[in-house]
């Protein structure tokens, strides 16, 4: 018997198509351990799979845990299907996109490695596989796969501009979901501007040359509305010049039976004029909405489980940012069959044995115990939680209170409460993250008696009432770096809290690859694009010959002495620089007219 077996070979899990477990792998040598759960025998050693997750390297072709694990899926996914445990398999492997081109070959030869049939021991049962064929493919496509036929003469490109349409074999159907940051509200927004954005055009070559009877795209609904709707003006003329009829409609997942809210513009093109009026719209949904428990920043809200899932994002801000957070209770230890009890938030708990779990009746549903004066009684409350990052010690100031950080939140607001009273109002204070703005504007509130106002996404309203203030205080972040005016001397106070270093994603990830070192990557595409934003953002306060205004960049990475001081100068005008405050009040004073100070 012949079988496809898909594996994504992930560092946080092993995935199949019909189970997953997390990638840690624990060796016990020639000793036997005490549990059966997830217990490799190979070789004459022992390995626990299942605890825990791999490191994050380059080449995981480095040591044997991915062979390993490889192994103990095949054995799940065997057991999973009820198959026999002797048995011929095909491979379909998933790695990385950032890393796929590079891997390939070598994964493959890495997982073929073994004289066949493959004789190993999984949680008790004797297995004997050989494997007859190794196919790698990108990560999220491999565990899809559960046809031989499937596997055969399988086209793969590493990069969509590299794609040749003249090899490819005969489609009817060209799918394409050319990256949404460039769209979304999320993001800068820059559409075309961002070599993400123009990925469209690759798929226009792609239909030009091959004629597919038919196109479906998927993106964000921003971009309907991205350049007053001048690129989604060009997306359908492109396709329109191509020969195409092209229908569009914004769906989202959890109205046809997905439990999960994830709002998108599906568009969709044909050749055939028969279909004209007969692809959207969709009326007929299944309803479902989010329910939300308690509110709060991105990554803070909490969900009620009897709802949706909110969006599911790859980079998003906060402790759930990801999937979001859901309020499943608290595990009290107590006598029942399952060992413990579901305490809800306005329930009580008995305190007393906690660490025992010989006693029943320790959760109260939304009543009191009998009050005592031992104060043994505790409830289930919801509160905010700060999440550090292992890779950034400077951020984990501000959320753990550890010190060695360059400038806190706390720091750096006492530090805007000084330029602002320095400058008589007049500010705009720039981000590069909604949660810093947040956090810090909270921290300035009542510090100053000019008006204050916060620009979050979609700003445009609150952007106006500060521009009529005459001089108050502006927190934005987003698109508030570039496309908005600000005349005059409405900012006279540019302050830039961190230097704007552009965000890693995948395409970043993949293009980091092309270069030997990390400096010499940062050098070449990171530094470059962080001075172009503060450009931008420097643009909001200079316009014309006649503007004045102070610009504090308060990342101590551009202070003197400072990693990125040099860079950050040569990205903007020769001017004087300062670190007093008593120079930053003489030189407002000089500058501006009586009529600024009232």
């Amino acid at each position: 018997m012949s079988i496809i077996i898909g594996i994504d070979h992930g560092y946080y899990a092993i995935k199949t198509a019909h189970c997953s477990f997390p990638a840690g792998l624990t060796s016990y040598g020639e000793h036997e351990p005490y549990t059966r759960q997830g217990l490799l025998e190979f070789g004459g050693c022992f390995f626990v799979c299942g605890s825990g997750r791999q490191p994050i390297q380059r080449d995981k072709t480095a040591n044997d845990n991915y062979y390993l694990l490889t192994l103990a899926a095949i054995a799940k996914e065997i057991r999973q299907r009820g198959l026999p445990p002797e048995c011929s398999v095909r491979i379909a492997a998933g790695l990385p996109l950032t890393s796929f081109g590079r891997d390939k070959p070598k994964f493959r030869e890495y997982l073929l490695r073994s004289k066949q049939p493959v004789n190993y021991k999984f949680e008790g049962v004797e297995y004997s596989i050989t494997i007859e064929e190794v196919a790698v493919f990108p990560q999220g496509y491999a565990a899809l796969m559960t046809e031989v036929g499937l596997l055969q003469d399988e086209p793969s490109i590493e990069d969509a501009r590299k794609a040749d349409p003249s090899t490819m074999p005969d489609f009817q159907l060209l799918c394409g979901g050319f990256p949404c940051q460039t769209f979304s509200i999320a993001g800068s927004r820059k559409g075309f501007g961002d070599p993400r954005g123009t990925l469209f055009f690759e798929l226009a070559r792609l239909a030009e040359a091959r004629k597919p009877s038919y196109l479906l795209f998927e993106n964000v609904p921003g971009l309907l509305s991205h350049d007053g709707g001048r690129t989604f003006a060009t997306i359908i003329n492109t396709l329109d010049r191509l020969g195409y009829g092209v229908e569009w409609q914004c769906l989202n997942s959890k109205d046809f039976g997905v439990p999960q809210s994830r709002n998108r513009v599906y568009i969709v093109g044909y050749l055939d004029e028969r279909c004209r009026g007969k692809v959207f719209p969709f009326i007929e949904t299944t309803g479902g909405s989010l329910i939300q428990t308690h509110g709060g920043h991105q990554g803070e809200r909490v969900y009620s489980p009897e709802g949706l899932s909110c969006t599911l994002a790859a980079n998003p801000g906060g402790f759930g940012g990801k999937t979001g957070l859901y309020e499943m209770g608290v595990p009290i230890k107590c006598a029942t069959k399952t060992g413990y009890q579901l305490a809800q938030v306005g329930d009580s708990i008995d305190l007393s044995y906690a660490t025992v779990n010989s006693r029943r009746g320790r959760v109260g549903k939304e009543i009191a115990h009998t009050l005592t004066t031992g104060c043994q009684q505790g409830t289930v409350d919801v509160c905010p939680v700060k999440n550090p990052i292992k890779s950034d010690p400077a951020r984990n100031a501000a959320r753990t209170g550890k010190p060695g950080a360059p400038m806190d939140n706390r720091k750096m607001a006492e530090e805007i409460v000084r330029l602002v009273g320095a400058c008589h109002g007049h500010a705009l204070v720039l981000f590069t993250s909604y949660r810093q703005m947040a956090e810090v504007r909270a921290l300035t509130d009542g510090q100053w008696q000019y008006s204050t106002y916060q620009a979050w996404r979609n700003g445009g309203k609150i952007i106006q009432k500060f521009k009529e203030s005459g001089n108050g205080v502006l927190f934005a972040a987003g698109s508030c770096w570039e496309g908005i005016d600000f005349p005059g001397d409405m900012v006279s106070l540019l302050i830039i809290p961190k230097l704007p270093f552009p965000i890693p994603d995948p395409v970043s990830d993949y293009e980091r690859q092309k270069y030997p070192t990390l400096q010499e990557y940062i050098a070449v595409e990171i530094i470059p694009e962080m001075q172009k934003k503060l450009r931008q953002g420097f643009g909001r306060a200079i316009r014309t010959e006649q503007d004045s205004c102070v610009v504090a960049i308060l990342d101590e990475r551009a202070s003197i002495g400072g990693k990125y001081h040099d860079a950050a100068l040569a990205a903007l005008p020769t001017c004087p620089t300062t670190e007093k405050i008593g120079d930053v009040q003489q030189f407002i004073r000089e500058q501006k007219r009586p009529d600024y100070f009232l």
